[in-house]
């Protein structure tokens, strides 16, 4: 795998774990089996596109940028 397949950190505050994934499904089914709420795919890229991470309820997920 290329270093470019690493997409998006995905840090979890409560346990200080971090995982990375690398797609807005993946990141939606981590957050549909961690968290009490749920975010489509397509909510996650344009929150992602608006800015390079956000905070949804105790995790944090940010944009890796490969140049």
């Amino acid at each position: 795998m290329s270093h470019k397949d690493y997409k998006f950190l995905v840090i979890d505050t409560n346990s200080h774990d971090a995982i990375v994934l690398n797609s807005y499904k993946s990141i939606e089914d981590f957050l549909d089996a961690n968290c009490n709420h749920k975010l489509s795919h397509n909510t996650i890229r344009q929150r992602l596109l608006d800015n390079k991470y956000f905070c949804f309820e105790d995790v944090i997920i940010k944009k890796l940028i490969w140049e």
